[in-house]
């Protein structure tokens, strides 16, 4: 059940940024560099972080309870 609530705390996440463009929802650069050194920036959203964190929890609680 935890993963159903997961995904709906994404989905108003991304309607919530769809409908009203709020600035909070977009969290800064994130920075990445590859193996040859190249340096990219693009954005991170809350969103992003968000299912980020959430989806390996939600995994690692759905693999130990199902023992």
């Amino acid at each position: 059940m935890k993963w159903l609530e997961a995904l709906l705390v994404a989905a108003l996440i991304f309607f919530h940024r769809r409908l009203t463009r709020k600035a909070g929802h977009y969290a800064g650069r994130t920075t990445i560099r590859d193996q040859s050194g190249n340096v990219t920036s693009r954005k991170s959203t809350f969103l992003q972080t968000f299912l980020l964190i959430s989806v390996p929890f939600t995994l690692a609680h759905g693999l130990l309870r199902a023992r």
